[in-house]
């Protein structure tokens, strides 16, 4: 609006579309994982949401780290894409004085379902339907078939545990470049 940021955190959602990262993955993201110099993002933890009881009996979420990810290859080094880089470069303006990339404003760590809702009003805002933050890391995966990507790197970049999985989840678009490669060769032979 006006080309200033309507939502404090726009950026984080750009950061997600290029990275392929998990919600979770970038609300665990601090500082010291981001290499400016060499232009990589290091995945080694994750946020997760977990309901616990208090002193009173009273159950709660509680956000916490795990000095892991997801799955054992969810750990990886993600090669920033221009627009990633932008948006981290713009996420240090605003954040660069907390320790997690993704903080309010007074510097609290944001939850991965707070994401979501985010997205959500997002979505509201500009009139379409909504979806889960997910989304964008189904996008990140499917621009680069589309680009080509070899299953195998997809598969790492996205840190899943083999590359079925990669196949299982993207089998339509694999199909579309299955029929395009053999689309291309009908017009070679021409």
């Amino acid at each position: 609006q006006d080309g200033k940021n309507v939502y404090r955190l726009g950026w984080m959602f750009v950061l997600l579309m290029y990275s392929g990262m998990r919600a979770g993955e970038v609300c665990a993201l601090t500082w010291d994982d981001i290499d400016f110099s060499e232009r990589t993002i290091n995945v080694r933890k994750n946020a997760v949401e977990v309901r616990e009881k208090d002193e009173n009996g009273e159950s709660h979420y509680v956000l916490k780290t795990q000095n892991s990810t997801k799955t054992r290859s969810g750990t990886r080094i993600i090669p920033m894409t221009e627009k990633a880089y932008l948006a981290l470069s713009e996420l240090q303006k605003i954040t660069g004085d907390c320790e997690y990339i993704v903080s309010s404003s007074k510097g609290q760590r944001i939850r991965p379902s707070r994401i979501d809702r985010s997205f959500h009003l997002i979505l509201d805002a500009i009139g379409l339907k909504r979806v889960g933050v997910h989304t964008l890391r189904h996008t990140f995966a499917t621009m680069l078939f589309h680009n080509g990507c070899d299953i195998k790197v997809v598969s790492e970049l996205l840190g899943h545990s083999n590359t079925k999985i990669t196949e299982n989840i993207y089998i339509h678009v694999i199909q579309e470049q299955k029929v395009k490669a053999i689309q291309s060769i009908d017009k070679f032979s021409d």
